[in-house]
């Protein structure tokens, strides 16, 4: 299943953003926009939200969503992140 994940830092910091980053890209998932990353995963929303929120601060953002159907222009890493969305 491809899931988009993404979050808001309130007070961002750079240590915090490096954080969640570091568990994202650990995890095999492909930055597409500035803080929303694609990944292919077994594990159910709640499974996921809850691991990633575990890297994230109070008072952040954080949605993950099921990919069913999806339509795109200009990603970051476009070629990864479009052959990832193909497999949804």
């Amino acid at each position: 299943m491809i899931y988009l994940i993404s979050y808001d830092i309130k007070e961002y910091n750079k240590e915090d953003d490096e954080r969640v980053i570091a568990f994202l890209k650990q995890s095999g998932a492909v930055r597409c926009l500035l803080s929303e990353w694609l990944l292919d995963d077994d594990e159910s929303a709640e499974d996921i939200t809850t691991a990633v929120w575990g890297y994230l601060g109070e008072g952040d953002r954080l949605l993950v969503v099921r990919i069913a159907d999806f339509a795109c222009m200009g990603l970051l890493n476009s070629e990864k992140s479009i052959a990832l969305l193909n497999r949804s």
